[in-house]
């Protein structure tokens, strides 16, 4: 009998387990949204950042969010020997579980695009790719917010928050190495 009781719980546990882990996925890897972005693309270069504690600290402050890493990690796709654009992937915990974000800049500093790599919280709270198009265009010095110059996505404000704070802690990073070089101070 006890080990009926058992079994019962184990088969209960693996479902709640299989579950809980259906929520996690990967959609692509950096590399290939940015190929598939720009198919014309003639090499990726990999580029890691890391900021010192100074950067970070001053960065935080103007920005005004907390940045859970001094690492960054950016792919500048070239065509001809010029560059396409900078990609910068950044993870950051939504609700209980991490969404992987890839922010693709032009040459100028302009956002092209946002991609979502990974998503492990429920999918309905992901954004959609119609929702990430509102903020093609944005420029440096635009501080962006929900319910203002951002539509709101019903159920899902945690996720929506997450993509509109993370903008400026990336554009700032771009800045730092390939725009204005005193733009962390």
């Amino acid at each position: 009998m006890r080990l009926l009781s058992f079994s019962k719980l184990a088969i209960v546990m693996i479902l709640v387990g299989a579950s809980y882990s259906s929520f996690a996925y990967v959609y692509t890897s950096p590399e290939a949204a940015i190929r598939n972005r720009f198919p014309k693309v003639e090499k990726i270069k990999k580029k890691t950042i890391l900021l010192t504690e100074l950067e970070m600290a001053a960065l935080q402050k103007r920005i005004g969010i907390k940045i859970d890493s001094k690492l960054f990690r950016f792919y500048i796709a070239y065509k001809g020997g010029s560059a396409l654009s900078y990609s910068g992937l950044y993870t950051r915990r939504v609700r209980t579980k991490d969404m992987t974000l890839l922010f693709s800049f032009g040459p100028k500093g302009e956002l092209q695009d946002i991609e979502i790599i990974a998503f492990y919280e429920p999918p309905e709270y992901k954004p959609s790719q119609m929702w990430l198009s509102q903020f093609k265009g944005v420029g440096f010095g635009n501080h962006l917010k929900i319910k203002k110059e951002i539509i709101p996505i019903t159920g899902a404000t945690l996720s929506a928050r997450t993509v509109t704070d993370l903008i400026p802690l990336i554009k700032a990073v771009w800045q730092k190495e390939w725009g204005k070089k005193d733009s962390l101070e």
